[in-house]
Protein backbone atom coordinates (compact mmCIF):
# COMPACT_ATOMS: atom_id res chain seq x y z
CA UNK A 1 0.00 0.00 0.00
CA UNK A 2 2.01 3.22 -0.80
CA UNK A 3 1.57 6.48 1.17
CA UNK A 4 -1.94 7.03 0.37
CA UNK A 5 -3.15 4.55 2.57
CA UNK A 6 -1.39 5.02 5.34
CA UNK A 7 -1.34 8.00 8.08
CA UNK A 8 2.32 9.11 7.66
CA UNK A 9 3.94 11.29 11.05
CA UNK A 10 7.30 11.00 9.83
CA UNK A 11 9.30 14.44 10.21
CA UNK A 12 6.44 15.57 12.76
CA UNK A 13 7.83 17.24 15.35
CA UNK A 14 6.80 19.64 18.02
CA UNK A 15 7.03 22.75 16.00
CA UNK A 16 3.58 23.00 15.09
CA UNK A 17 3.51 25.84 12.70
CA UNK A 18 2.13 26.14 9.64
CA UNK A 19 5.70 26.51 8.42
CA UNK A 20 6.52 23.37 9.82
CA UNK A 21 3.38 21.50 8.61
CA UNK A 22 3.92 22.43 4.86
CA UNK A 23 7.52 21.43 5.39
CA UNK A 24 6.56 17.44 6.92
CA UNK A 25 4.08 17.35 4.07
CA UNK A 26 6.41 18.77 1.27
CA UNK A 27 8.87 15.80 2.61
CA UNK A 28 6.38 13.32 3.01
CA UNK A 29 4.06 13.16 -0.20
CA UNK A 30 6.46 15.86 -2.53
CA UNK A 31 3.93 18.46 -2.56
CA UNK A 32 4.63 22.39 -2.70
CA UNK A 33 2.54 23.14 0.23
CA UNK A 34 3.41 27.07 2.25
CA UNK A 35 1.86 27.36 5.68
CA UNK A 36 -0.79 29.48 3.85
CA UNK A 37 -2.29 26.32 2.43
CA UNK A 38 -2.83 24.24 5.56
CA UNK A 39 -6.26 23.66 6.30
CA UNK A 40 -7.53 25.61 9.46
CA UNK A 41 -9.39 22.00 10.78
CA UNK A 42 -5.67 20.63 9.95
CA UNK A 43 -3.67 22.66 12.13
CA UNK A 44 -5.97 22.79 14.85
CA UNK A 45 -6.09 19.15 15.21
CA UNK A 46 -2.36 18.78 14.84
CA UNK A 47 -1.93 21.49 17.45
CA UNK A 48 -4.66 20.00 19.87
CA UNK A 49 -3.03 19.56 23.60
CA UNK A 50 -4.48 16.43 26.03
CA UNK A 51 -5.04 17.44 29.60
CA UNK A 52 -1.33 15.85 30.08
CA UNK A 53 0.06 18.26 28.38
CA UNK A 54 0.86 15.76 24.63
CA UNK A 55 0.28 16.39 21.53
CA UNK A 56 -3.07 14.50 20.43
CA UNK A 57 -1.12 13.26 17.11
CA UNK A 58 2.11 13.00 18.54
CA UNK A 59 5.40 13.12 16.64
CA UNK A 60 7.23 11.06 15.03
CA UNK A 61 9.34 8.84 16.80
CA UNK A 62 12.77 9.75 15.80
CA UNK A 63 14.57 6.87 16.50
CA UNK A 64 12.44 4.34 14.39
CA UNK A 65 12.46 4.56 10.44
CA UNK A 66 9.03 3.18 9.25
CA UNK A 67 10.39 0.54 6.28
CA UNK A 68 7.47 -1.75 4.04
CA UNK A 69 7.26 -4.43 6.79
CA UNK A 70 6.30 -2.09 8.98
CA UNK A 71 5.07 1.22 8.40
CA UNK A 72 3.90 2.48 11.45
CA UNK A 73 6.21 4.81 13.15
CA UNK A 74 4.10 3.87 16.90
CA UNK A 75 5.01 0.77 18.81
CA UNK A 76 2.61 -1.26 20.45
CA UNK A 77 3.09 -2.44 24.33
CA UNK A 78 -0.19 -4.59 24.90
CA UNK A 79 -1.49 -7.63 23.70
CA UNK A 80 -5.56 -8.09 22.82
CA UNK A 81 -7.29 -10.65 25.25
CA UNK A 82 -9.90 -13.02 24.25
CA UNK A 83 -11.87 -15.10 26.36
CA UNK A 84 -14.81 -16.82 26.11
CA UNK A 85 -16.83 -19.33 28.25
CA UNK A 86 -19.19 -22.17 26.91
CA UNK A 87 -21.73 -24.23 27.99
CA UNK A 88 -23.81 -27.19 26.21
CA UNK A 89 -26.34 -29.04 27.68
CA UNK A 90 -28.11 -32.19 25.96
CA UNK A 91 -31.54 -34.29 27.55
CA UNK A 92 -32.56 -37.08 25.15
CA UNK A 93 -35.68 -38.83 26.34
CA UNK A 94 -36.45 -41.82 25.07
CA UNK A 95 -40.86 -41.75 25.95
CA UNK A 96 -41.43 -45.37 24.09
CA UNK A 97 -39.96 -47.06 21.23
CA UNK A 98 -41.65 -44.69 18.53
CA UNK A 99 -41.53 -41.26 20.62
CA UNK A 100 -38.43 -39.78 21.52
CA UNK A 101 -38.00 -36.35 23.19
CA UNK A 102 -34.53 -34.20 22.78
CA UNK A 103 -33.50 -30.75 24.88
CA UNK A 104 -30.67 -28.70 23.51
CA UNK A 105 -28.72 -25.76 24.91
CA UNK A 106 -26.09 -23.81 23.77
CA UNK A 107 -24.40 -20.88 25.59
CA UNK A 108 -21.44 -18.49 24.59
CA UNK A 109 -19.94 -14.88 25.78
CA UNK A 110 -16.43 -13.92 24.91
CA UNK A 111 -15.26 -10.75 25.88
CA UNK A 112 -12.55 -8.73 23.98
CA UNK A 113 -10.33 -6.33 25.33
CA UNK A 114 -7.97 -4.40 22.62
CA UNK A 115 -5.86 -1.79 24.18
CA UNK A 116 -5.55 -0.29 20.68
CA UNK A 117 -8.74 -0.94 19.15
CA UNK A 118 -8.67 1.82 16.65
CA UNK A 119 -5.26 3.50 16.33
CA UNK A 120 -1.90 2.70 17.53
CA UNK A 121 -1.35 4.80 20.24
CA UNK A 122 -2.93 4.91 24.18
CA UNK A 123 -6.22 6.23 24.58
CA UNK A 124 -8.42 4.69 21.95
CA UNK A 125 -9.14 1.22 23.56
CA UNK A 126 -11.92 -1.17 21.96
CA UNK A 127 -14.14 -3.82 24.50
CA UNK A 128 -16.55 -5.64 22.58
CA UNK A 129 -19.04 -7.91 24.88
CA UNK A 130 -20.17 -10.44 22.38
CA UNK A 131 -22.51 -13.77 23.64
CA UNK A 132 -25.46 -15.79 22.05
CA UNK A 133 -27.38 -18.81 23.15
CA UNK A 134 -29.25 -21.39 21.06
CA UNK A 135 -32.15 -23.66 22.69
CA UNK A 136 -34.09 -26.54 21.01
CA UNK A 137 -36.68 -28.76 21.63
CA UNK A 138 -37.30 -31.96 19.45
CA UNK A 139 -39.96 -34.21 19.40
CA UNK A 140 -39.81 -37.09 17.11
CA UNK A 141 -42.65 -40.01 16.84
CA UNK A 142 -42.73 -42.78 14.25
Amino acid sequence: MGRRGRLYRLGLTDDRSGAALATVANNNFGTSLTANDIDPVAFSLLNYKLPNGQYMIPSANPAFTPTINFPENVFITQAAYFTTDQAVADIDYIASSKDTVALKYYYQHDPTSAPFGFSSVKGFAQHLDAGSQVGSITNTQL
